[in-house]
């Protein structure tokens, strides 16, 4: 379990495999590690508590970290909390969930719950859940006020400014470390350039350089609108097709 669980950090923080290749992945290399190379591995990556999923990697004495989580659906109304695990499995379900961008680390808010439905906020974002899938997020009560709500960088509008608040902790591992490095940064301003004809990717602004962004990228950075200098036209210039 320990060298599994290590494995899988290691692959979600420090490696840009696919969220539905860690299991797997994990699985073959946990049989190859000796137990000299998973502390060696565990050393590296500051000796993790917990899996990306949320679960507790057990010590090389076999300790288990403590959990303190609850189910999502035992808060109450208005409650706050930030989610410390994701049930893998089923694996529908866990899916839906994480393309949803609700994973370890992402505070929420509880604003319904009845028999049909749990609807919350996370990261500023409304969601929708039946309480059966709502039951397999786990997460640990918070005092601290819920940030934002905060638009994302896709939600600008061609020549819209903005200043990046910060990434999603939903957006991890290799993909983060590369929207670090491109500047996308605390406090740096980002303006909205163009948009491709088929609306992916976009084209932004940022410290004198222009790069591009996919949608599913740009929904992880969230920014602060620059009121001051938003501009009337809010259709997005589309890039010409060639020949």
């Amino acid at each position: 379990v320990r060298m599994h669980r290590l494995w899988e950090r290691h692959l979600a923080e420090r490696t840009g495999v696919s969220r539905a290749r860690w299991h797997e992945e994990a699985e073959r290399q946990e049989h190859h590690l000796s137990a000299e190379e998973t502390e060696t591995l565990s050393q590296e990556m500051g000796h993790p508590a917990y899996d990306p999923h949320g679960d507790p990697i057990p010590t090389a004495e076999g300790k288990v970290p403590p959990r303190s989580s609850r189910p999502l659906t035992a808060l109450k109304e208005g409650e706050l909390g930030r989610i410390e695990h994701v049930e893998d499995e089923p694996e529908e379900v866990y899916q839906r969930l994480t393309e949803a961008g609700l994973h370890p680390g992402v505070r929420v808010q509880l604003t319904r719950m009845n028999e049909e439905e749990v609807r919350l906020v996370a990261d500023g974002q409304p969601h929708s859940l039946p309480p059966v899938v709502a039951g397999n997020l786990f997460v640990h009560p918070v005092d601290e006020e819920m940030p934002g709500p905060y638009d994302s960088l896709d939600d600008l509008a061609l020549g819209e400014s903005a200043s990046v608040v910060r990434i999603s902790p939903a957006c991890r591992g290799l993909e983060r470390r590369r929207l670090m490095d491109m500047g996308l940064v605390p406090g740096t301003e980002v303006s909205m350039e163009m948009r491709s004809p088929t609306g992916d990717p976009t084209a932004y602004q940022i410290r004198g350089a222009t790069i591009a962004l996919r949608r599913h990228q740009a929904r992880h950075i969230q920014v602060e609108r620059d009121l001051a200098e938003q501009q009337v036209d809010h259709h997005p210039k589309q890039v010409e097709k060639q020949g």
